[in-house]
């Protein structure tokens, strides 16, 4: 890709927040945030995160990206947390995986031979535009959505994608598909295209739309490549398959 496409290092500074009730901003010194991070799992390039302001209680469940392991321990240390949020943080999470889970495979029970972009999962009001200058936050739900994907298009080797999920202006599908000329080898192939204006990805939000499915051991095995007859990225990952 282009060396502008290429991610600023200004990107790896810590993350802001915006109290979505008051307006109040984390990064002012004047507002104090209440946050309780926690890792969703081993290896993610993402990290979870609830904040809530101190000035009108909201609480917002948050994903922040790219997760930074020094900074993170260091934020756990500093944080007024205890070992119970941090449980209950993980759990709606957990709890966000599984109603995504069944509704990707509805999605797949009712698709049948029908266009896979007729079943979404709406998210396109979520703000999933890569930061330039601060570390990217999105709503949890973003997170759990595409992970949840990855786990049912696991279970639906050789179909086309279930549905699409919808972030921001991110139209992304996930299927696992069977690699042509090799028996037994499926590959998790990953289209990404922008709802709004065309052109291809920056690498900046390559990078952050597969950090929600790949995790970062995995990422030296990604390579992508331009769709030919749209305007879209493919991500492709190599690995076995049973079926």
């Amino acid at each position: 890709m282009d060396a502008d496409h290429a991610a600023p290092a200004a990107a790896w500074a810590p993350f802001r927040a915006v109290r979505p009730t008051c307006g109040r901003d984390s990064d002012e010194e004047e507002n104090d945030f209440f946050f309780v991070p926690a890792v969703p799992f081993p290896g993610s390039e993402c990290l979870l995160a609830s904040l809530t302001c101190e000035a009108c209680g909201t609480r917002v469940d948050r994903v922040p990206w790219p997760a930074n392991t020094e900074a993170l321990e260091g934020a756990v240390e500093k944080a007024r947390s205890s070992k119970a949020e941090m449980i209950a943080l993980r759990a709606r999470y957990d709890r966000a995986i599984a109603a995504y889970r069944t509704l990707w495979k509805q999605f797949y029970a009712e698709r049948g031979d029908g266009r896979y972009w007729e079943h979404t999962v709406d998210l396109s009001e979520v703000d999933a535009i890569p930061s330039d200058t601060r570390k990217t936050v999105v709503d949890m739900r973003v997170l759990a959505a595409a992970q949840a994907c990855r786990e049912v298009a696991l279970r639906f080797p050789g179909q086309d994608p279930a549905g699409m999920l919808l972030a921001g202006p991110f139209r992304c599908a996930l299927s696992l598909d069977r690699a042509k000329g090799a028996d037994q080898r499926y590959f998790l192939h990953l289209s990404v295209s922008i709802a709004i204006g065309l052109g291809h990805l920056r690498q900046i939000e390559e990078a952050f739309l597969t950090g929600l499915y790949f995790s970062a051991t995995e990422r030296p095995s990604l390579y992508g490549e331009f769709g030919q007859t749209a305007p879209c990225t493919h991500v492709l990952y190599p690995m076995l398959g049973s079926a």
